[in-house]
């Protein structure tokens, strides 16, 4: 049960770190007239906070200074949003409440069948290693050199960042943020159709 309830609390972690951020439709007075805002907020979001991730990364800090500069940088633009009464996911909770819920469903399977392909088995798990030891980009100079060690390292950087940010230490609540992109990409192409 309190595993449960640990994969509730990192799907609810996820969406509210990708909640925070500067609200698109305000520049456009009549956005909700012509389209629902509830998957590009979320895309502009992820976009903007992944690629602070990636700057942050660019600068050879440790995961750990990465994560306690990105928290700070969350906790500004919140503080920023509440002040400006800016809090666009107040009438989207329709949209939230079934992503919570799907997202929910497909963290439950994952956490119950912790498979690695090849690829993540070779390439993507050693670098998100280096990354969660309190590693950055130089650090990866030292792994083997074998199939995949050219690869970008954005993605070892996001999984190692989220099972770093987790309230469990379980290397699987990294990988929540890539069912949460999953999704996302999916109420996207939904909303579009």
């Amino acid at each position: 049960m309190t595993e449960l309830i640990n994969i509730l609390l990192q799907i609810t972690l996820v969406i509210i770190i990708f909640s925070v951020g500067y609200p698109v439709y305000y520049n456009d007075k009549n956005y909700f007239e012509k389209k629902s805002n509830f998957c590009n907020q979320f895309i502009f979001n992820l976009v903007l906070h992944l690629n602070i991730i990636l700057f942050l990364s660019f600068t050879g800090f440790s995961l750990y200074l990465i994560t306690k500069i990105f928290i700070f940088y969350l906790l500004t633009f919140f503080i920023i949003m509440v002040y400006k009464n800016q809090i666009w996911f107040k009438k989207e909770k329709f949209y939230l409440i079934s992503l919570l819920i799907i997202l929910f469903i497909f963290s439950i399977d994952l956490s119950n069948s912790l498979t690695q392909d090849w690829d993540s088995q070779i390439v993507w798990f050693y670098k998100t290693l280096a990354f969660y030891n309190d590693g950055n980009i130089r650090d990866l100079v030292k792994l083997p050199q074998g199939d995949g060690y050219t690869y970008p390292y954005i993605g070892s950087l996001i999984w190692a960042l989220f099972w770093n940010l987790s309230l469990i230490n379980e290397e699987y609540s990294g990988r929540i943020i890539y069912l949460f992109l999953y999704i996302i990409a999916l109420f996207s192409l939904s909303e579009n159709l």
